[in-house]
């Protein structure tokens, strides 16, 4: 696995679905954009090992085990407060209000394109953030 350090300083993203073939794909395209990535396929592997892995975390909804919004609640408890992408082909009104309770940006799996378009801006915000933070005050 790639560590956030081994990867020149580029923000991380951790993405969790059971889906592997999707998994892959997301992770070259992420990393193609400028992305280090760290990749689960199940959301208790994410959970337990967040700490410091990523910066911002990409959870698919329907997933054996935890769903996508109870790893995000295991998250934000364990005390990660980095953006969260909420994927899921089927995106019903209660998982939205559920991913808006939780303060998870919500993406169709259907819609690749408005997704990669989510993550170009988290990224671009993740990389200020970044750079203001390493800065001399």
């Amino acid at each position: 696995m790639t560590t956030p350090e081994q990867v020149e300083n580029r923000p991380t993203v951790g993405l969790v679905d059971d889906d592997a073939k999707w998994l892959a794909f997301t992770a070259a395209q992420l990393r193609r954009d400028g992305w280090a990535t760290v990749e689960y396929a199940a959301g208790e592997a994410m959970v337990s090992d967040h700490q410091g892995q990523f910066h911002v975390a990409v959870v698919d909804q329907k997933m054996p085990g935890l769903t996508g919004l109870e790893t995000v609640a295991e998250l934000r408890a364990l005390g990660f407060s980095g953006p969260v992408v909420l994927l899921s082909a089927w995106l019903e009104p209660e998982t939205l209000a559920e991913a808006a309770r939780l303060g998870v940006m919500a993406a169709s799996k259907v819609d690749q394109i408005s997704f990669f378009r989510v993550m170009d801006v988290l990224l671009s915000q993740t990389l200020l953030t970044h750079q203001s933070a390493a800065e001399p005050s």
